[in-house]
């Protein structure tokens, strides 16, 4: 168990109601497992992949509509009358947390039924989707994030374009905090990426199959490339899978291009992989991929893909594009390359530059992991994160009064 708390330490519940937590939700648990100053507490209805992402206490509270039991019953009388919980109120009064930290937009708003009775400070984080597309496809966000942004205490973004963005939707701007998410620089070395002995050049792609990662654009940039350098050695990784209707069609666009440019015998899709299989796979790579766009329904990264921040520190050169908080990442031209979103010319022009200059890779791989050190480290980003908590520690909610 990785949690080590010190003595008296104030206690946090960490709200996530949609399951705590999906593999693919690794940084969520980063923001938590090295958390010293407060006790984590994680309220969810679903409990997954508890072996992977253990926490020293955790509590269920199943969805009150598939299974009958009496205190479903209380759950499902209260939740249709004051629109929260009963239970999770009752614990709430039992754990006597001291601060509320909601993970997504969507859960801050949850949790504002039980500020009523609960009058403790409520931070929220925004991540992507809650800030991007949602607002845009379901317009009753608008005015559900307006009333978050009111009884809300504190919001955290990635970034300054996150911010902006936050802002634009009517969060108050001296409520928002920028906090950067880190990665576990002990479990990523930098290791300086070279061709030896001519062998292949491994280029790696990495996320779920949906619109905003931009795989196809990848694809055809390398197809392109060799096209015209059908001398060089190529060999592409893809690790992901498809989540539901949305993602197989994109993952039909994927194998689409794969047969269009002939990538398909150089190309090996591992699916989906855990996190400490994919930092294992960085080191198998040399180039990492990551060419993020914003989807036609307004979908995007929100802040960086922390894929992008796990590749960077390991020291591997990385190709990306001018999305969202990305350039804090990578500086173009330093730690990496930024090229324009759907752009698939640019990545074939840009991986050409990058594979004609291999003696620059050392150069770029370390100052990326420098770059992560001193501002994605984890556990300087813990420390940061909880300074956050104490602005609000004193913080009592009958002081606080609507800000529109």
């Amino acid at each position: 168990m990785a949690m080590k708390y010190k003595k008296n330490a104030k206690k946090i519940v960490h709200f996530k109601p949609s399951g705590f937590l999906h593999l693919s939700e690794n940084w969520i648990y980063d923001q938590i497992k090295d958390e010293k100053e407060y006790q984590t507490i994680v309220y969810t209805e679903h409990v997954l992949n508890n072996d992977i992402f253990p926490v020293l206490k955790i509590r269920n509270f199943p969805d009150i509509h598939k299974k009958i039991c009496l205190k479903n019953i209380l759950d499902k009388i209260s939740n249709k009358l004051f629109g929260f919980k009963l239970t999770v109120l009752i614990c709430l009064f039992w754990d006597k947390p001291a601060i509320i930290m909601a993970h997504f937009g969507i859960h801050g708003y949850d949790f504002l039924p039980y500020l009523k009775f609960f009058k403790k400070p409520l931070i929220t984080r925004f991540y992507g989707y809650d800030l991007s597309m949602l607002p845009k496809t379901k317009i009753i966000w608008q005015k559900k994030y307006k009333k978050l942004f009111n009884y809300g205490d504190g919001f955290l973004v990635e970034g300054e374009q996150m911010k902006k963005k936050l802002a634009k939707l009517g969060c108050p701007p001296e409520k928002i905090f920028v906090h950067h998410l880190g990665v576990d620089l002990d479990k990523i070395k930098f290791k300086k990426r070279e061709i030896k002995n001519n062998e292949d050049i491994c280029i790696l792609l990495a996320g779920r199959f949906t619109e905003k990662k931009g795989f196809p654009c990848a694809l055809e940039g390398i197809g392109i490339y060799l096209q015209n350098n059908k001398e060089d050695k190529i060999k592409i990784t893809i690790m992901g899978k498809s989540n539901g209707k949305a993602d197989e069609k994109e993952e039909e666009k994927i194998r689409k291009i794969l047969k269009k440019y002939n990538l398909e015998e150089i190309t090996t899709f591992l699916g989906f992989e855990t996190y400490p299989n994919f930092i294992e796979n960085l080191y198998k790579n040399h180039i990492f991929i990551s060419p993020s766009i914003t989807a036609l329904n307004g979908d995007d990264e929100g802040g960086v893909p922390v894929s992008i921040i796990a590749a960077t520190a390991s020291g591997m050169p990385v190709i990306s594009t001018y999305h969202c908080d990305i350039p804090e990442v990578i500086i173009n031209g330093k730690n990496g390359f930024l090229v324009r979103e759907k752009n698939s010319e640019d990545i074939s022009l840009t991986l050409g530059k990058l594979i004609k200059e291999q003696s620059q890779w050392g150069r770029i791989g370390y100052f990326g992991h420098k770059h992560i050190e001193n501002n994605y480290n984890n556990k300087k980003q813990i420390k940061k994160l909880e300074e956050i908590y104490c602005n609000f520690l004193n913080c009592k909610r009958d002081d606080i009064q609507p800000t529109i």
